[in-house]
Protein backbone atom coordinates (compact mmCIF):
# COMPACT_ATOMS: atom_id res chain seq x y z
CA UNK A 1 0.00 0.00 0.00
CA UNK A 2 3.20 2.60 -0.60
CA UNK A 3 4.14 3.96 2.76
CA UNK A 4 2.57 3.15 6.09
CA UNK A 5 0.70 5.71 8.06
CA UNK A 6 -0.42 6.30 11.94
CA UNK A 7 -3.27 4.24 12.08
CA UNK A 8 -3.45 4.96 15.37
CA UNK A 9 -4.04 8.58 15.04
CA UNK A 10 -5.89 8.09 12.13
CA UNK A 11 -8.15 5.69 14.09
CA UNK A 12 -8.61 8.35 17.17
CA UNK A 13 -10.01 11.34 14.47
CA UNK A 14 -12.28 8.95 13.41
CA UNK A 15 -13.69 7.58 16.38
CA UNK A 16 -13.91 11.85 17.43
CA UNK A 17 -16.12 11.88 14.27
CA UNK A 18 -18.00 8.78 15.00
CA UNK A 19 -18.28 9.08 18.98
CA UNK A 20 -22.56 9.01 19.36
CA UNK A 21 -22.90 8.78 15.36
CA UNK A 22 -24.29 5.31 15.44
CA UNK A 23 -27.80 5.62 15.81
CA UNK A 24 -27.91 8.92 13.43
CA UNK A 25 -31.37 9.29 11.69
CA UNK A 26 -32.16 10.75 8.25
CA UNK A 27 -33.06 14.30 8.24
CA UNK A 28 -36.87 14.51 7.99
CA UNK A 29 -38.24 14.50 4.69
CA UNK A 30 -41.44 15.07 2.77
CA UNK A 31 -44.19 12.82 2.25
CA UNK A 32 -46.43 12.51 -0.46
CA UNK A 33 -50.08 12.47 0.18
CA UNK A 34 -52.91 11.49 -2.32
CA UNK A 35 -53.35 14.59 -3.22
CA UNK A 36 -50.29 15.66 -4.29
CA UNK A 37 -49.52 15.77 -7.73
CA UNK A 38 -46.45 13.79 -9.22
CA UNK A 39 -45.28 16.94 -10.45
CA UNK A 40 -43.97 17.58 -6.90
CA UNK A 41 -41.90 14.23 -6.58
CA UNK A 42 -40.63 14.90 -10.28
CA UNK A 43 -39.20 18.37 -8.59
CA UNK A 44 -37.56 16.98 -5.65
CA UNK A 45 -36.23 13.94 -7.86
CA UNK A 46 -34.49 16.35 -10.55
CA UNK A 47 -33.31 18.47 -7.22
CA UNK A 48 -31.74 15.67 -5.91
CA UNK A 49 -30.21 14.68 -8.94
CA UNK A 50 -28.62 17.98 -9.53
CA UNK A 51 -27.44 17.80 -5.50
CA UNK A 52 -26.06 14.33 -5.88
CA UNK A 53 -24.29 15.07 -8.86
CA UNK A 54 -22.90 18.30 -7.48
CA UNK A 55 -21.40 16.49 -4.49
CA UNK A 56 -20.14 13.32 -6.52
CA UNK A 57 -17.66 16.27 -8.36
CA UNK A 58 -16.83 18.01 -5.29
CA UNK A 59 -15.53 14.90 -3.52
CA UNK A 60 -13.96 13.70 -6.49
CA UNK A 61 -11.93 16.67 -6.24
CA UNK A 62 -11.44 16.73 -2.54
CA UNK A 63 -9.82 13.11 -3.21
CA UNK A 64 -7.58 13.85 -5.86
CA UNK A 65 -6.69 16.78 -3.74
CA UNK A 66 -6.14 14.47 -0.53
CA UNK A 67 -3.73 11.79 -2.13
CA UNK A 68 -1.52 15.05 -3.45
CA UNK A 69 -1.46 16.46 -0.59
CA UNK A 70 -0.64 13.17 1.44
CA UNK A 71 2.13 12.02 -1.29
CA UNK A 72 0.03 9.23 -2.32
CA UNK A 73 -1.00 10.67 -5.58
CA UNK A 74 2.51 9.57 -6.87
CA UNK A 75 2.81 6.36 -5.64
CA UNK A 76 -0.63 4.89 -5.80
CA UNK A 77 -1.47 4.88 -9.65
CA UNK A 78 -5.34 4.25 -9.40
CA UNK A 79 -5.98 7.27 -7.05
CA UNK A 80 -8.54 9.14 -9.20
CA UNK A 81 -10.04 5.12 -10.21
CA UNK A 82 -10.40 4.21 -6.75
CA UNK A 83 -13.35 7.33 -6.15
CA UNK A 84 -14.69 6.38 -9.38
CA UNK A 85 -15.29 2.33 -8.66
CA UNK A 86 -16.30 3.71 -5.37
CA UNK A 87 -19.35 5.64 -6.97
CA UNK A 88 -19.93 2.41 -9.24
CA UNK A 89 -19.70 0.23 -6.21
CA UNK A 90 -21.99 2.29 -3.92
CA UNK A 91 -24.77 3.06 -6.74
CA UNK A 92 -25.24 -0.55 -7.84
CA UNK A 93 -25.43 -1.57 -4.73
CA UNK A 94 -27.83 0.48 -3.02
CA UNK A 95 -30.13 0.14 -5.59
CA UNK A 96 -29.94 -4.19 -5.46
CA UNK A 97 -30.71 -3.29 -1.20
CA UNK A 98 -33.90 -2.51 -2.43
CA UNK A 99 -34.57 -4.61 -5.96
CA UNK A 100 -34.13 -8.55 -6.73
CA UNK A 101 -34.61 -8.67 -10.72
CA UNK A 102 -30.72 -8.19 -12.26
CA UNK A 103 -32.12 -6.41 -15.38
CA UNK A 104 -33.84 -3.55 -12.89
CA UNK A 105 -31.19 -3.04 -11.13
CA UNK A 106 -28.48 -2.96 -14.11
CA UNK A 107 -30.88 -0.19 -15.70
CA UNK A 108 -31.96 2.08 -12.60
CA UNK A 109 -28.01 2.09 -11.80
CA UNK A 110 -26.71 2.93 -15.30
CA UNK A 111 -29.45 5.40 -15.16
CA UNK A 112 -28.04 7.11 -12.04
CA UNK A 113 -24.38 6.65 -13.19
CA UNK A 114 -25.19 9.17 -16.42
CA UNK A 115 -27.52 11.58 -14.43
CA UNK A 116 -24.64 12.05 -12.18
CA UNK A 117 -22.30 12.72 -14.77
CA UNK A 118 -20.20 9.75 -13.44
CA UNK A 119 -17.95 8.64 -16.49
CA UNK A 120 -16.57 5.05 -15.70
CA UNK A 121 -15.04 2.67 -18.33
CA UNK A 122 -16.81 -0.47 -16.59
CA UNK A 123 -20.75 -0.44 -17.18
CA UNK A 124 -22.88 -1.28 -14.98
CA UNK A 125 -23.72 -4.85 -16.87
CA UNK A 126 -19.62 -5.42 -16.70
CA UNK A 127 -19.79 -4.62 -12.97
CA UNK A 128 -22.49 -7.21 -12.56
CA UNK A 129 -21.40 -9.98 -14.88
CA UNK A 130 -17.68 -9.94 -12.88
CA UNK A 131 -18.70 -9.68 -9.52
CA UNK A 132 -20.57 -12.93 -10.67
CA UNK A 133 -18.01 -14.71 -12.63
CA UNK A 134 -14.49 -12.88 -12.50
CA UNK A 135 -12.79 -13.82 -9.07
CA UNK A 136 -10.13 -11.47 -9.33
CA UNK A 137 -12.34 -8.59 -9.92
CA UNK A 138 -14.52 -10.11 -7.24
CA UNK A 139 -11.75 -10.15 -5.05
CA UNK A 140 -10.78 -6.65 -5.74
CA UNK A 141 -14.39 -5.43 -5.04
CA UNK A 142 -14.26 -7.01 -1.65
CA UNK A 143 -10.64 -5.93 -0.74
CA UNK A 144 -11.03 -2.42 -1.58
CA UNK A 145 -15.06 -1.78 -0.33
CA UNK A 146 -14.98 -4.60 2.45
CA UNK A 147 -17.99 -6.17 0.72
CA UNK A 148 -18.95 -9.16 3.41
CA UNK A 149 -16.34 -8.37 5.33
CA UNK A 150 -16.25 -6.75 8.79
CA UNK A 151 -14.00 -4.24 7.76
CA UNK A 152 -14.07 -1.17 5.77
CA UNK A 153 -11.63 -2.18 2.82
CA UNK A 154 -8.90 -0.59 1.33
CA UNK A 155 -10.26 2.09 -0.03
CA UNK A 156 -11.47 3.59 3.77
CA UNK A 157 -7.98 2.46 5.31
CA UNK A 158 -6.16 4.14 2.85
CA UNK A 159 -8.22 7.59 3.32
CA UNK A 160 -7.68 7.31 7.01
CA UNK A 161 -3.77 7.14 6.68
CA UNK A 162 -4.02 10.12 5.12
CA UNK A 163 -5.96 11.35 7.89
CA UNK A 164 -4.95 14.95 10.29
CA UNK A 165 -4.33 17.69 7.11
CA UNK A 166 -6.67 20.13 7.67
CA UNK A 167 -7.58 22.47 4.69
CA UNK A 168 -8.30 26.25 4.89
CA UNK A 169 -9.15 25.44 8.55
CA UNK A 170 -11.93 23.31 8.31
CA UNK A 171 -12.34 19.65 9.53
CA UNK A 172 -9.56 17.08 8.64
CA UNK A 173 -9.92 16.72 5.10
CA UNK A 174 -10.52 12.61 5.13
CA UNK A 175 -13.53 13.43 7.68
CA UNK A 176 -14.67 16.20 5.54
CA UNK A 177 -15.35 13.13 3.06
CA UNK A 178 -16.72 10.53 4.43
CA UNK A 179 -18.92 13.48 5.92
CA UNK A 180 -20.02 14.03 2.03
CA UNK A 181 -20.23 10.17 1.60
CA UNK A 182 -22.98 10.08 4.30
CA UNK A 183 -24.82 12.90 2.72
CA UNK A 184 -24.36 11.39 -0.55
CA UNK A 185 -26.36 8.19 1.00
CA UNK A 186 -28.98 9.99 2.58
CA UNK A 187 -29.84 12.09 -0.83
CA UNK A 188 -29.52 8.38 -3.38
CA UNK A 189 -31.92 6.33 -0.66
CA UNK A 190 -34.28 9.38 -0.78
CA UNK A 191 -34.19 9.30 -4.40
CA UNK A 192 -34.58 5.58 -5.05
CA UNK A 193 -37.24 5.75 -2.36
CA UNK A 194 -39.25 8.39 -4.32
CA UNK A 195 -38.35 6.44 -7.47
CA UNK A 196 -40.21 2.94 -6.27
CA UNK A 197 -42.42 4.22 -4.48
CA UNK A 198 -40.42 2.29 -1.57
CA UNK A 199 -40.80 3.19 2.14
CA UNK A 200 -38.51 0.72 2.91
CA UNK A 201 -35.30 2.78 1.62
CA UNK A 202 -35.26 4.85 4.29
CA UNK A 203 -34.57 1.72 6.86
CA UNK A 204 -31.96 0.68 3.99
CA UNK A 205 -30.22 3.98 3.97
CA UNK A 206 -30.02 4.02 7.82
CA UNK A 207 -28.63 0.46 7.87
CA UNK A 208 -25.97 1.18 5.12
CA UNK A 209 -24.85 4.28 7.01
CA UNK A 210 -24.40 2.54 10.58
CA UNK A 211 -22.67 -0.32 8.84
CA UNK A 212 -20.26 2.13 7.39
CA UNK A 213 -19.93 3.59 10.90
CA UNK A 214 -19.54 0.56 12.79
CA UNK A 215 -16.46 -1.03 10.07
CA UNK A 216 -14.70 2.10 10.68
CA UNK A 217 -14.48 1.75 13.99
CA UNK A 218 -12.28 -1.17 12.80
CA UNK A 219 -9.84 0.63 10.15
CA UNK A 220 -6.37 -0.61 10.76
CA UNK A 221 -7.49 -3.97 12.38
CA UNK A 222 -7.79 -6.21 9.49
CA UNK A 223 -4.88 -5.20 7.08
CA UNK A 224 -3.98 -9.01 6.97
CA UNK A 225 -7.92 -10.22 6.20
CA UNK A 226 -7.78 -8.36 2.53
CA UNK A 227 -7.07 -10.77 -0.15
CA UNK A 228 -6.00 -7.85 -2.66
CA UNK A 229 -3.37 -5.40 -1.83
CA UNK A 230 -3.04 -3.87 -5.28
CA UNK A 231 -5.37 -1.46 -5.47
CA UNK A 232 -5.19 -1.87 -8.90
CA UNK A 233 -8.83 -2.79 -10.90
CA UNK A 234 -8.14 -5.70 -12.81
CA UNK A 235 -10.80 -4.69 -15.59
CA UNK A 236 -8.50 -1.41 -15.88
Amino acid sequence: MGKKRNFFQAFIAYQHFLKGKKDVKLNEQPTWSEDDSGKKMNTEMKNLEWQMCKLVADMTTLYDYITEISGFKEEVRSDIQLVHDLWLYTITKFVQLGRRASFEVEDIAQSLMDKLEIEHPISISEHLDNIQWNELYRIYIESVFGEGLIYPGLFWELLASMSGRAKDGNDDVTLSFIKKYIEFLRMLGRYLQLYDLNEKYEEITQSYINELLDKQKRIGEGINSYSDHSLLNPLI
